[in-house]
């Protein structure tokens, strides 16, 4: 039998916890008959993988311009930024990725689903330093319904605004769509955004298949701060630490460990992955009020002893904070969609 050395197994727990990330609904771009320009703007601090203390801070944007017009040959688009990105201006957007907005799976990602369906999965949940009754709950290799336990909502057709006939899509990826840090050959400006970058001021949006967009975002609508995980052993259990960060809705912790070759996988709130960035408050805050998600207030969260024992060592913890999506309308038949999330992780390499 082979096996993983530790910083190995680290890579590996944190391939698997990435794919568990996608579950979440997104938002069909293509189905709006209207000019979209869809901002997705996270805010990320994560520890190395060489120095798990040590954690490492990134911006990420993913930005997307579609219109339902017939295509031209080439889609492309441009976006003015203000100066407060602190980079070059403007940023350029087309699809070169070989895959449309939300179908593009990192290597990661696909090879996490896949180790996922193929072992029996060890389900732990709740902020209590003891698990509660019937935990674990133990789903069989290759009949787990793992995405329904953990709360996946898919938009019903009918909630859906027509499709129409044909759209015209440019995209400019962010880094965990398009690969994550595969992308070191890339340009540097698609690869890794300042870290004083700011999304306040005037904004163009222009391209060769739509009118052009023209709007501003205010302090408010900036990225969300980090939120600074950290892991801490109490009396077998573990504590979850983090930064209460203006804006964010709620807060949803992940942890996926290994066990004698199959995952424990354990989650702070189960219906906590119906939660999208590209959902409102309105909806963010229902989720909270039944229980799908960590509210605006809370800072900390335990993960079990029962639930520690079993993540076992190299361990990755996951913690989201998701903000309500906010909807401009510049001009009639134009919307532009601004999506934030700030995401930290920590490992329990105790």
């Amino acid at each position: 039998m082979a096996h993983l050395s530790r910083p190995g197994r680290l890579a590996r727990n944190k391939a698997l916890l990435l794919g568990l990330l996608p579950l979440q609904a997104t938002a069909a771009l293509a189905s709006e008959p209207v000019t979209t320009y869809r901002i997705e703007a996270t805010t990320g601090n994560f520890p190395t993988l060489s120095w798990p203390r040590e954690m490492m801070m990134d911006l990420d944007l993913e930005l997307t311009l579609t219109a339902p017009v017939a295509p031209p040959a080439k889609p492309k688009a441009s976006h003015a930024i203000p100066a407060a990105m602190a980079m070059r201006s403007p940023l350029s957007l087309e699809d070169t990725s070989g895959c449309k907005p939300g179908e593009c799976e990192s290597p990661e990602s696909r090879q996490a689903a896949e180790q996922i369906q193929s072992k029996r999965v060890h389900l732990y949940w709740g902020c209590e330093a003891r698990a509660g009754a019937g935990q674990p709950q133990t789903l069989e290799a290759g009949k787990n319904t793992l995405r329904k336990m953990l709360g996946e909502v898919q938009r019903k057709e009918k909630d859906q605004p027509a499709a129409p006939t044909t759209t015209s899509t440019a995209w400019r990826p962010n880094r965990e769509a398009a690969g994550g840090f595969l992308l070191l050959g890339m340009d540097d400006e698609l690869r890794s955004l300042p870290l004083k970058a700011s999304l306040v001021g005037d904004h163009l949006v222009r391209s060769n298949f739509a009118p052009e967009i023209r709007f501003s975002l205010a302090k408010t609508q900036d990225f969300l701060g980090p939120l600074n995980l950290s892991a801490t052993p109490t009396k077998g259990a573990t504590d979850l630490i983090w930064n209460r960060v203006a804006g964010v809705v709620g807060y949803l912790a992940t942890a996926i460990g290994d066990k004698e070759g199959e995952i424990v996988i354990w989650v702070s709130n189960l219906g906590g992955k119906a939660a999208s960035p590209a959902d409102s408050t309105a909806r963010l805050e229902s989720l909270v009020s039944s229980g799908g998600l960590l509210g605006a207030e809370r800072s900390q969260c335990t993960i079990s002893a029962e639930a520690t024992r079993a993540l076992g060592t190299a361990a990755v913890v996951t913690l989201e904070g998701l903000a309500g999506a906010i909807q401009l309308n510049p001009v009639p038949g134009q919307v532009v969609r601004l999506e934030r999330t700030s995401k930290s992780a920590a490992m329990l390499d105790f």
